[in-house]
């Protein structure tokens, strides 16, 4: 598969790193300010797939641009600014497979966790970028916290109810009920130290998944059970721009009407 990358920041870096260490090929990079070409003078009969990794300010009309010249399309989280954009984009969309970047669904163990259809009480969720890495176009909430917005759907399937909410520009915490399962939530982009991890709690089991090691611990009647996952979930992620995105345009839709709740 060659795929059209645009957008060269931060994660366009990674994003090529991603492509060019898998099955597939970079078919050209595109962003106007560093190699100053554009979209619109592409041969779109050359290439299979597009990757949308500019800023979100941008991310509408390429969308929108890309699936008129029926590309499938992955675009980088969070989808845009606006959630009636996403429903436009919903609505032009003519059955193109377009998914938005909440990697961490693709996770092998996140997967597990809402395979075994565990009644849970409790939900942790830890995240902080080490303070290496503060994006300008959005806040903590469309850059950190959707992440694990994202997990807690996923799984539970569901838009929640708002707890408690306590933000700022770079952090939050909040409670959100999905349905019976309370939701803790941590977001910080000015502490110091990296996390990603969170927890699932009845009074039977608990789940702890650490996506920094790829390390799962399940807790059960005093037993310990570990399982260390060793994958790249953002190539995990690059294989469904072939088949069906876990997270299309309709999954970005419900954690846009999550994350305006906040």
């Amino acid at each position: 598969m060659k795929i059209l990358l645009v957008g060269y920041g931060y994660w366009g870096k990674i994003w090529e790193k991603t492509i060019q260490n898998s099955k597939h090929q970079i078919y050209d990079i595109i962003d106007t300010f560093v190699f100053n070409n554009d979209i619109y003078s592409v041969d779109f009969d050359n290439f299979d797939s597009v990757i949308i990794a500019s800023p979100i300010n941008t991310h509408y009309e390429l969308a929108e641009f890309c699936i008129k010249k029926n590309k499938n399309i992955l675009i980088e989280k969070p989808c845009t600014h606006s959630l009636i954009d996403i429903q436009k984009l919903i609505k032009i969309n003519n059955n193109n497979n377009i998914g938005v970047g909440y990697v961490l669904v693709y996770c092998s163990a996140i997967k597990k966790i809402k395979n075994e259809n565990i009644k849970w009480k409790n939900a942790f969720f830890n995240r902080s970028n080490g303070s290496t890495q503060i994006r300008k176009d959005c806040n903590v909430i469309y850059d950190l916290l959707c992440h694990d917005i994202s997990i807690a759907f996923y799984i539970f399937n569901v838009i929640p109810q708002i707890l408690f909410c306590n933000k700022n520009d770079n952090s939050i915490i909040c409670i959100l009920d999905f349905d019976g399962t309370i939701c803790h939530f941590y977001c910080s982009r000015i502490d110091n130290k990296k996390r990603s991890n969170c927890s699932f709690i009845n009074d039977n089991i608990t789940y702890y998944y650490d996506d920094i090691t790829k390390n799962l611990k399940i807790y059960k009647k005093n037993k310990i059970t570990e399982k260390t996952f060793d994958e790249y979930p953002l190539n995990n992620q690059l294989n469904f721009l072939e088949n069906k995105f876990i997270s299309d345009l309709k999954f970005a839709e419900n954690i846009h009407k999550i994350l305006k709740l906040l």
